[in-house]
């Protein structure tokens, strides 16, 4: 059976993961209920979705709990992805 994903975009409806919620809510308001994908919280918070990745990145090595905890795998990774600033 396929997985139901709860969260869709607010503004256009597509469904959109658990890291476009925590920059939803990172970006506009850390208690929002209503979420967007990329393209859409591009629009309305100014960034670039191409920063998002590096972004996340940063948040999660500075320990942002709105998403999953960095871990020396994820370091291993993001160096090989030459994402090697540090928080």
């Amino acid at each position: 059976m396929a997985e139901t994903n709860e969260f869709v975009c607010d503004t256009c409806g597509v469904p959109i993961d658990e890291i476009q919620v925590g920059l939803s809510k990172k970006l506009i308001n850390r208690g929002t209920k209503i979420f967007w994908c990329a393209d859409c919280l591009s629009k309305m918070s100014g960034y670039p979705k191409e920063v998002f990745p590096d972004m996340v990145v940063r948040f999660r090595r500075m320990g942002c709990t709105l998403f999953r905890p960095w871990t020396d795998a994820d370091e291993a990774e993001a160096v090989k992805k030459g994402q090697t600033e540090k928080a």
